[in-house]
């Protein structure tokens, strides 16, 4: 005999409700339309309370999955090769000779000196010469062809070792090459040292299985894998390990350029940060400290180039103009002892005294011709601009192209060590090049032809002035000629001393054009990875993949979530919502301490008590005043709360004068007699099998009046389906 038919016949015991499970509780829990059910269409949407609520549900698959991306992100960065960054200041000396690039650069507004002395700190030429070993004439040079990796001092993992232990590795190892190496593609060798002078050698590849012992002595090399080399070790090495890397000049070099950056601190500062990576922080420092050095030796040889060549110039000037002075003087000097004239009128020394500036104007201008055209001859050659000499003052905008011009050169240079004439970037490189060197050759002629007419110029104003000169007697006029060869001789020399002082102070300023703010200093952080940015990025990235992945097994997931999609399903209507008493806003306090709470009994002023009671009323609306007989609880699981639900809607039904008749219809896991401590048997199953009487199984002292309960009985080893199949059911 089912539950249903059961409770027929027995019109003084309706039962306690029929309704589907829809999740514990019915009616629990809200659900994001998304159109996957009959009914719930488009016009449903999903707003910003049911994302939560769905995130809240999954909020496990959320945490979990942000704790895997951030805990995998945390090995990755540990694993990784630290790299540590030094820095050093210079300051660009606003008293740099006006001769020099910094002084005319910075004449222009919009670009400041720093900017082109951020493209020579970051010059090939400067990495060069901090990769290659010194030598006598080369004093800088830090050997970087051969690089030395302490694995037991600035390993990945040996960095954390540190950090709570506080051990540091003691010694330290250097490596020279015995002749420089020219092909790339080297592997990294490791060194590990048994004894204090010997040790193993192999490749650190995984295709390298060669390995042989070594022993320092004698100064001798070591060969190994076609690479020849010196150790020198610093201290006991016995038990440490290192790595070697080799590299070609070139390499060393561009790997020195990859690592370096060169930035000003604020526009206009004039102070250059000059900064550079590495794996060893003491490497960092002195690789940085030797940028500064190299580039400040650079500035001074690049500023007192062209003061040297201007000396020389004017010395040779100095030495002409000279001799003229002394025959124009001697000449002087025996026309008046020959005719006795010793003074000119007033008129004639005007005369003279204008012609003799005009003439200091002259000189001035074929030096200043000149230059040009030595700078015309710089040009034709292809020469940078701190090969431009002979006293060239050069205007701000030509001195800017000409910087262009020894960048551009430097490039095509890169370029064709790697590639043909034929590459497109080499032959677009040499095409700017030829354009420039044509802008730059017609600027420069254009100068020089300004020059030569305001030469001319000066020449016509001396034709005037020598024809007054000419109109004077001819003794005045030839004491004039001569007073004025002499007055012109020495103006000219007195001015070129002048100008040989000027270089000479520029020569010897120009090493002050740059001044060291700060020196780099080994760090003691590593710079990368940053472990906390790293985790911080990984654990925002994993709540992102977590929360789409949650949302993702929601809508994948067919499960009933609330009831308005619970009635687009079945086309039924729903006549009660029970809130979850155990957790969430809706919890009943206690709830969780008892094994089996029941609302109205327990917590009759609850909320969930009250919804117990709407449901009773909404069940009488339902029946539009017709007597319920019979109501049967049912579920799609076990689990889903169909006890709890007919037993607390059958006391709500009893309080409500209703006499009710509860049966426990679930003969594999019965629970009614446990939630109002009554005896299992004799129950429904002997009313089946034994032809019991239901009275004799009926259960009153239920603690609720009009409330009776017909346990689930024991079933005796029988199969609960096998009973249900008898005929005494049927």
């Amino acid at each position: 005999m089912s539950e249903k038919e059961q409770g027929q016949g027995q019109g003084k015991y309706p039962s306690s409700g029929m309704y589907p499970g829809t999740g514990q509780y019915p009616g629990m829990g809200t659900y994001p339309g998304s159109g996957q059910y009959p009914g719930m269409g488009p016009d449903d949407g999903i707003s910003l309370n049911e994302l939560v609520s769905t995130l809240w549900r999954r909020k496990a698959n959320v945490v979990v999955t942000a704790g895997i991306v951030g805990f995998l992100a945390l090995v990755w960065s540990l694993s990784q090769t630290p790299s540590f960054k030094a820095e050093a200041r210079i300051l660009l000396e606003e008293g740099a000779p006006s001769t020099g690039v910094l002084g005319e650069l910075s004449m222009l507004a919009g670009a400041p000196p720093a900017a082109a002395e951020i493209e020579v700190v970051k010059s090939l030429k400067i990495a060069n010469r901090v990769a290659a070993m010194p030598t006598k004439d080369e004093p800088f040079g830090l050997g970087l062809t051969a690089r030395v990796d302490d694995l037991d001092r600035h390993g990945p993992w040996q960095l954390v070792t540190q950090k709570f232990t506080g051990n540091v590795a003691e010694g330290a190892l250097a490596a020279e090459l015995d002749r420089p190496i020219t092909r790339r593609g080297y592997a990294p060798i490791i060194v590990q040292f048994t004894a204090s002078d010997r040790g193993e050698i192999y490749w650190d590849k995984l295709t390298g299985n060669g390995r042989a012992e070594f022993i320092l002595q004698g100064g001798e090399p070591i060969d190994f894998g076609g690479v020849s080399f010196h150790l020198t070790p610093e201290g006991d090495l016995t038990g440490r390990k290192f790595k070697l890397r080799w590299a070609t000049p070139r390499q060393a070099a561009e790997s020195l350029l990859s690592k370096l950056s060169a930035t000003e601190t604020a526009r206009g500062s004039g102070v250059l940060r000059i900064s550079y990576e590495d794996s060893d922080p003491n490497r960092a420092a002195a690789i940085t400290n030797q940028v500064v050095a190299a580039y400040m030796e650079r500035s001074r040889e690049r500023l007192t180039l062209r003061a040297k060549q201007t000396v020389t110039y004017i010395e040779g000037e100095i030495e002409r103009v000279q001799k003229e002075l002394d025959s124009a003087e001697k000449e002087l000097v025996s026309f008046q002892e020959k005719e006795g004239a010793a003074l000119l009128s007033d008129a004639a020394r005007a005369v003279v005294g204008r012609m003799s500036e005009l003439d200091l104007e002259q000189a001035k201008l074929a030096m200043l011709i000149e230059s040009q055209s030595q700078l015309l001859k710089a040009i034709e050659r292809g020469a940078p601009i701190e090969e431009v000499g002979g006293g060239t003052d050069l205007n701000p905008q030509l001195a800017l192209m000409f910087q262009e011009l020894a960048t551009l050169i430097a490039q095509a240079s890169f370029l064709a060590e790697e590639h043909t004439e034929e590459w497109p970037p080499l032959m677009q490189a040499r095409a700017q090049i030829n354009q420039l060197r044509q802008n730059i050759h017609g600027a420069v002629v254009a100068t020089t032809q300004a020059l030569t007419r305001k030469d001319e110029t000066l020449a016509k104003a001396l034709a005037r002035w020598q024809a007054e000169l000419d109109s004077l007697p001819k003794t005045e006029r030839a004491l004039a000629k001569f007073q004025r060869e002499a007055q012109s001789s020495e103006q000219i020399y007195i001015y070129l001393l002048a100008e040989e002082q000027q270089a000479n102070i520029a020569q010897n300023a120009a090493v002050a054009a740059v001044s060291v703010v700060d020196l780099a200093v080994t760090p003691t952080n590593r710079s990368a990875p940053n472990l906390t940015l790293n985790v911080a990025v990984a654990l925002m990235l994993g709540l992102f993949i977590g929360a789409a992945l949650a949302l993702w097994r929601e809508s994948t997931q067919k499960t009933i979530l609330s009831a308005a999609q619970l009635e687009a399903i079945t086309s039924l209507p729903q006549w009660g919502i029970i809130p979850d008493f155990s957790r969430g806003g809706t919890r009943t306090k206690g709830a969780r301490k008892k094994d089996h709470f029941l609302a109205l009994r327990d917590a009759p002023d609850s909320a969930v008590a009250e919804s117990y009671r709407s449901l009773r009323a909404n069940l009488r609306f339902a029946s539009k005043g017709q007597e319920i007989k019979t109501l049967t609880i049912t579920s799609a699981a076990q689990g889903e709360g169909k006890s709890t639900t007919i037993a607390d809607l059958a006391i709500a039904l009893a309080n409500g004068g209703s006499t009710v008749l509860l049966v426990d219809a679930d003969l594999r896991r019965p629970v009614i007699h446990q939630m109002f401590a009554c005896q299992q048997s004799p129950g429904l199953a002997e009313i089946i099998k034994d032809s019991t009487s239901w009275r004799q199984t009926l259960h009153e002292d239920t603690g609720i009046p009009h409330l009776h309960i017909i346990p689930a009985g024991a079933v005796n080893g029988t199969n609960p389906g096998d009973l249900l199949a008898l005929d005494r059911v049927t």
